[in-house]
């Protein structure tokens, strides 16, 4: 026991001599995660809300085309869907379980760019995408009875003040492709615009020898978003968005024979 004691002693004494040596960052360098979904943006160290917080380095890093691929990544956080996307989300076990009878209380709220999506996860696209929040626990307060167990909200990247666009293009397995661009930067002096569209396509991964097909369980979603911020004085400013989301996917995902 006196060996082993001397060794900790020994080892803590030079992890603290190493510290001292190694320059500690500034708190200028250290990054800031700022949470939007709520009434104001506040930085998540300060939120006393159970949060989880994507960013779009995530985003790219999994290589995430819908909003179920991120979603493993938060706890207690749970999504169904009998077709190729899920639709259904589920928080602390709590929320919409692929029940198809009305009436539906969906218990946990999924807003796009502050619009309420409720109950229709799979318009959730994350083609330019800026962050993804999941706040865990009921926002009531903030978003009303569709999130008792608590939220996720996605905000796609805003207008800038300077001109910007890329395109993405990816081609894999199953006939899998996807293209999409972004574009957005100044109309004005006082008028900000982006505009995103993408298509993603894919077979998907079940053949129906059945019907001797291979695209049953297919992938077909084009997702369109327009924004608009008008700086309407010094102190008011204005933010529009408009969604167009064309979902065609198919429906085979639990069926071997059929």
């Amino acid at each position: 026991m006196k060996v082993l004691h001397h060794t900790l002693l020994a080892l803590s004494v030079s992890a603290s001599a190493l510290a001292s040596e190694v320059p500690q960052p500034s708190p200028k360098n250290i990054e800031t995660i700022v949470v939007r979904a709520d009434f104001r943006d506040k930085e998540l160290l300060k939120s006393p809300t159970s949060i989880s917080v994507f960013s779009e380095d995530t985003i790219e890093q999994r290589h995430a085309q819908h909003i179920e691929e991120l979603l493993a990544l938060a706890p207690n956080v749970n999504i169904s869907g009998g077709s190729s996307r899920a639709r259904y989300f589920q928080i602390r076990g709590i929320g919409e379980r692929s029940q198809f009878a009305q009436p539906i209380n969906p218990s946990v709220g999924v807003i796009i760019d502050d619009v309420d999506f409720t109950g229709i996860g799979t318009a959730g696209s994350l083609f330019d995408v800026q962050q993804v929040e999941v706040l865990r626990g009921p926002q009531g307060t903030r978003f009303g009875a569709n999130a008792l167990a608590g939220v996720i909200a996605i905000q796609s990247q805003q207008p800038t003040e300077n001109f910007e666009g890329y395109v993405d293009a990816s081609v894999s397995e199953y006939d899998t492709w996807n293209l999409g661009t972004a574009v957005g930067g100044p109309i004005t002096d006082n008028l900000l615009y982006r505009v995103a569209i993408q298509q993603h396509q894919s077979d998907g991964y079940i053949d129906n020898v059945y019907l001797n097909k291979d695209d049953t369980n297919n992938i077909d979603e084009l997702t369109t978003r327009v924004k608009l911020r008008w700086f309407a004085s010094d102190s008011f400013t204005i933010d529009t968005s408009f969604f167009f989301s064309d979902i065609d996917n198919g429906y085979d995902a639990f069926s071997l024979d059929n």
